[in-house]
C-alpha cells in the first residue's frame, strides 16, 4: 500500500513536471509572440515616421520652389516697373524738348516779325 501510494506520489509528481514544462513553454512561446509584435509594431511606427518626414520635407521643397517662383516674379514685376518709369521719363523729356523746341521757334518767329 505505502508502495503504491508512493508511486501515485512520483506519477503526480512527473503529470506535475510535465504541466510546468508545458507552462514554461507555453509562457516563452506568448514572451516570444509578444515580442515579434512589439516589434512589428515598432518597424510600422519607424515606417510611418519616414514616410511623414518624407512628406515634410516634399512640403517644403514645393513651397521652396513656390517662393523661389515668387521670387522670380517679384524680380521681373520690379524690372518692368523701372522700365516703365524710365519709358515714361524719357517721354516726358522728349516732350518737353519739343515744347522747348516750339517755344524758341515762336521767340524767333516774333523777332523776325518785330
Amino acid at each position: 500500500q505505502q508502495q503504491q501510494q508512493q508511486q501515485r506520489i512520483q506519477v503526480q509528481w512527473k503529470k506535475d513536471e510535465v504541466v510546468q514544462m508545458e507552462d514554461r513553454e507555453r509562457i516563452q512561446h506568448n514572451q516570444l509572440k509578444k515580442e515579434a509584435f512589439l516589434r512589428q509594431k515598432q518597424e510600422e511606427q519607424q515606417e510611418q515616421e519616414r514616410e511623414q518626414g518624407q512628406q515634410q520635407q516634399q512640403q517644403q521643397q514645393r513651397i521652396q520652389v513656390q517662393w523661389k517662383k515668387d521670387e522670380v516674379v517679384q524680380m521681373e514685376d520690379r524690372e518692368r516697373i523701372q522700365h516703365n518709369q524710365l519709358k515714361k521719363e524719357a517721354f516726358l523729356r522728349q516732350k518737353q524738348e519739343e515744347q522747348q523746341e516750339q517755344e524758341r521757334e515762336q521767340g524767333q518767329q516774333q523777332q523776325q516779325q518785330q
